[in-house]
């Protein structure tokens, strides 16, 4: 038997294929996907040129940002049963050698490239941008029936961001600045605004400071503009992750907190005022990933509407319109295209 997915088969090139089924074994459980989400991850991977000759030899199959349900299960899976309506955390865990802990991903979400293309040609595991998946049974997050499958799909992104402000601690009443308002600063500025805080959006773009605003932001500025805040939460990654932390900790007033969510290049640093750290009694904050906990508060929030789901995920697409999403991915107009299974 075999399943549609839609596989990294070159540098910038999807296409679909059908893969067999895998095996599924004691401790894992076989998703059938019903939601997932192309997100800003994804897009590296397909433009990087360096995987050329890997992905010759075996595809990647892309998509950590998803939700569906359980259509077969191994023994020792606790109380999970088929049926069972689910999200899954992506990214996979073990000890190296060294103790060292050791990251591959569902999805290739984490990890290098090569683990991630080992993962499905050696354990069958790919990602969310296909018709199954396995997972983990550890890696299995169960769904209350008032959480939608396109809801659960921003699960992932959603418990990171959770993360990232349950450390910066209570922002009700605070003036918080977002730097770079692509999907996931639009979510951290919709989420701070729920949460109580007085958010202002910061970015080069004119029509993603508008966007902002109708999103919560109580102010939309340019780089360079910041006013002082208390909370400063940087979503701009790449290139723009330095100059937005360096704008940021000087817009961090007495107490203030930035909370370093993106990732950027390999030599991405900057001069730090240490004594303006030390006097101002501020602190730097690095995030990446979820815990269980912020992954129970994100369903919380998510059953409470604390997100405009379908104005994130979108456009809407089926699995077949991946390779156009690629893209446009970033384009005015689009947020986070959404992949809708029963659109295939």
């Amino acid at each position: 038997m075999t399943y549609k997915a839609m596989v990294l088969s070159a540098p910038r090139t999807i296409e679909a294929r059908w893969i067999e089924r895998p095996t599924v074994g004691a401790g894992e459980a076989l998703v059938r996907v019903r939601a997932a989400n192309l997100c800003p991850t994804d897009i590296k991977k397909w433009k990087d040129d360096s995987l050329a000759r890997l992905l010759a030899d075996t595809p990647l199959i892309l998509g950590h940002e998803m939700a569906g349900e359980i259509v077969e299960i191994g023994l020792g899976c606790g109380a999970f049963a088929v049926g069972d309506r689910v999200a899954i955390d992506p990214v996979l865990r073990s000890l190296a050698p060294d103790g060292r802990e050791y990251l591959k991903g569902i999805g290739a979400a984490a990890g290098s490239s090569t683990d991630n293309v080992a993962l499905l040609r050696d354990e069958g595991i790919g990602g969310g941008f296909a018709e199954l998946v396995k997972v983990p049974a550890g890696n299995l997050i169960a769904l209350p029936d008032d959480v939608s499958f396109e809801a659960a799909s921003l699960i992932e992104p959603l418990a990171d961001i959770v993360h990232g402000i349950t450390k910066s601690g209570d922002v009700s009443g605070k003036r918080c600045a977002v730097f770079g308002l692509g999907p996931m600063g639009l979510m951290h500025v919709e989420l701070l605004a729920f949460l109580g805080a007085e958010v202002v959006g910061v970015d080069p773009r004119d029509d993603r400071r508008e966007e902002s605003l109708s999103f919560g932001a109580k102010m939309a500025v340019a780089p360079g503009q910041t006013p002082r805040v208390d909370v400063a939460y940087v979503a701009a990654g790449g290139g723009a992750l330095a100059p937005a932390c360096a704008e940021a900790l000087k817009a961090l007033g007495k107490d203030g907190k930035l909370v370093i969510f993106a990732s950027g290049t390999k030599d991405a640093s900057i001069p730090l005022d240490l004594n303006a750290v030390h006097y101002g009694n501020q602190t730097v904050i690095g995030v990446v990933g979820f815990r269980p906990e912020d992954a129970t508060r994100t369903i919380e929030l998510l059953g409470q509407g604390a997100i405009d789901v379908d104005r994130i995920r979108h456009p809407l697409i089926g699995l077949d319109g991946l390779q156009e999403a690629f893209g446009k991915m970033g384009e005015p107009g689009t947020f986070k295209y959404g992949i809708d299974l029963a659109r295939t």
